[in-house]
């Protein structure tokens, strides 16, 4: 049984937060080839368009233990709200962006704004309900985030038909 009551916000939040790491990390990974010949010009530009993916992770490494700083400080609701900003804005950099170091940029705080995001969800899962309820909303958390991964993929790669910047679209969803 729940702690506190959950709006239904709150329940979107703790069930699809963890789609937002899945999305971070995979959304462009079919393009990245597309983006290589557009982008890549210099002898060093190859290894980094890898890092358009890796430098999410790494992101991800430095951004948990922050968001829970953050969470504690300012509040679930503050911190969840400005991530999801943050979000949409430097996930979708790709579809106005076509400068490699900038779009480096943005995925870093990319990262940062999902983990923030997965990281709150997680906290309201366990700060919220306890016992089975807990166990059961954390299933359906990693369970959703899964699944959203498996889909993210063909999806991105649809709409990179269209060219490499259209997978960046799928980031409006934060």
């Amino acid at each position: 049984m729940a702690m506190n009551p959950l709006t239904m916000s709150a329940k979107a939040i703790m069930l699809f937060g963890g789609l937002m790491v899945a999305f971070a990390l995979s959304g462009i990974t079919s393009v990245l080839p597309q983006i290589q010949a557009e982008l890549a010009h210099g002898p060093h530009d190859s290894m980094l368009i890898k890092q358009l993916v890796g430098i999410v992770g790494l992101s991800m490494v430095i951004g948990a233990p922050l968001a829970g700083f953050l969470i504690d400080r300012i509040g679930a609701r503050r911190v969840v709200v400005t991530a999801g900003f943050l979000y949409a804005v430097t996930g979708t950099a790709g579809l106005y962006l076509s400068s490699l170091p900038t779009l480096i940029a943005s995925r870093l705080l990319l990262g940062l704004a999902a983990v923030t995001i997965t990281t709150t969800s997680m906290a309201m899962i366990n700060t919220r309900l306890a016992g089975n309820e807990r166990a059961k909303w954390m299933g359906a958390h990693v369970g959703i985030a899964m699944i959203g991964s498996i889909i993210i993929n063909p999806m991105a790669g649809y709409l990179g038909e269209f060219g490499w910047h259209w997978p960046f679209a799928v980031y409006v969803i934060g």
